[in-house]
C-alpha cells in the first residue's frame, strides 16, 4: 500500500541522537508514512540503530561517498519517495505526536501545497528563538525557516550541490518553491524541537543530551511539553521588545531582509559563493566535524 507521507532524514554519525529523533517520529498520530534514513557513508552503529526499532515503515540506506550536506541524502530520499506529501526531520530534531497531522491539516484547510510549523530553538543556554508565521516587516520571500518544519507535495524539485550556490541547500530549495508556487501556509501550532548542532557540537557531545530530556517529557505529556515551550517563548519576546537598541543593531535590523533578498535572488553570484564556502567550514568546526569530506 503507498503512503500518504515520506519522511526523509539525512543522517552522519549521530547514532544516539538518531534514535531519539526516530522515537519522536514513531510517537506521531499520524500514522500513513514510510520513514527514508539515508546515511551519508555513516561508519557508526547507525544501521543497527535503525534495525532496532522493528518497523517495517523504516528504510536505512547508507551511501557509499560522504557528501558533507544534506543535499545528496535529501535527494536520493526524494528518488525513492513513495508518498504524495515529503516531510524532512534533521537527525537532531525533535518533533511532537501532532506535527504530521496538523500540517497535512493545514495544507488541506488552505489549499497549499508547501507548509510549514512552527519551530523552537535551543542552545545550552535555552529557547534562543521561535519560528512560526513571519513578522512585521518579513514575507515568505525572506522569511527562513528549518526543513525539520517542512511538509510538501512530491515534486520534481531537488537540492542543489552546496558548492554551486552562495547560500545554505534548505534555504535555497524554500526559496526556488517560493519563486515557483507562493501558495505557501503555516501551521499555527508548535511542534518541532531544534537543536542546531553548531550550538551543541552535538558530535563532541557525550553525555547530556538535551534530546534525551524532551522526548521523555514527550512521552509525558507533549501538550504541557509545547505549553511550557511557549511560555518561555512569550518571556523571550518580552525581553527583546523591552531591550535598548544601538544605532548600530537598528541599522542592521534594517539592512537584514535587504541582504537577504539579495543572496536569495543572486544564490550563484561568485562572492556570495566564496563567503558561503567559508561559512560552511565555520559550521563543520563548530559542530566538532573534520573540514575534509571523509
Amino acid at each position: 500500500m503507498t503512503p500518504l507521507v515520506t519522511i526523509i532524514t539525512a543522517t552522519y554519525n549521530s547514532s544516539q541522537t538518531l534514535a531519539w529523533t526516530i522515537a519522536s517520529v514513531l510517537q506521531q498520530d499520524f500514522t500513513d508514512f514510510e520513514y527514508l534514513i539515508i546515511g551519508d557513508a555513516c561508519t557508526d552503529d547507525s544501521a543497527d540503530v535503525v534495525s532496532g526499532f522493528c518497523d517495517s515503515r523504516l528504510q536505512f540506506i547508507n551511501l557509499s561517498q560522504n557528501s558533507g550536506s544534506q543535499a545528496t541524502p535529501n535527494n536520493t530520499g526524494l528518488e525513492l519517495a513513495k508518498g504524495q506529501w515529503i516531510a524532512y526531520l534533521g537527525h537532531d530534531d525533535l518533533w511532537f505526536p501532532w506535527h504530521l497531522s496538523s500540517l497535512l491539516a493545514t495544507a488541506k484547510s488552505k489549499n497549499a501545497d508547501f507548509v510549514y510549523s512552527m519551530s523552537a530553538l535551543f542552545s545550552p543556554q535555552g529557547l534562543e528563538i521561535v519560528y512560526g508565521i513571519a513578522g512585521q516587516g518579513r514575507t515568505i520571500r525572506n522569511y527562513i525557516v528549518p526543513p525539520s518544519s517542512w511538509l510538501h507535495r512530491l515534486s520534481g524539485q531537488r537540492w542543489r550541490d552546496p558548492n554551486s550556490i552562495g547560500l545554505g541547500v534548505d534555504n535555497d530549495f524554500m526559496m526556488r518553491w517560493v519563486r515557483q508556487n507562493p501558495a505557501i501556509a503555516a501551521s499555527e501550532r508548535l511542534s518541532l524541537l531544534k537543536y542546531p548542532s553548531p550550538w551543541w557540537r552535538l558530535y563532541q557531545q557525550k553525555t547530556d543530551f538535551p534530546q534525551l530530556i524532551a522526548i521523555k517529557q514527550i512521552r509525558q505529556d507533549a501538550a504541557i511539553l509545547e505549553h511550557q515551550v511557549l511560555l518561555e517563548a512569550a518571556k523571550l519576546a518580552s525581553q527583546l521588545r523591552s531591550r535598548h537598541l544601538t544605532t548600530w543593531q537598528i541599522c542592521k535590523e534594517f539592512l537584514k531582509p535587504t541582504l537577504v533578498n539579495l543572496v536569495i535572488n543572486y544564490p550563484e553570484f561568485l562572492l556570495f559563493r566564496i563567503y558561503f564556502q567559508h561559512l560552511r567550514k565555520n559550521i563543520r568546526r563548530q559542530r566538532g566535524l573534520p573540514l575534509k569530506l571523509e
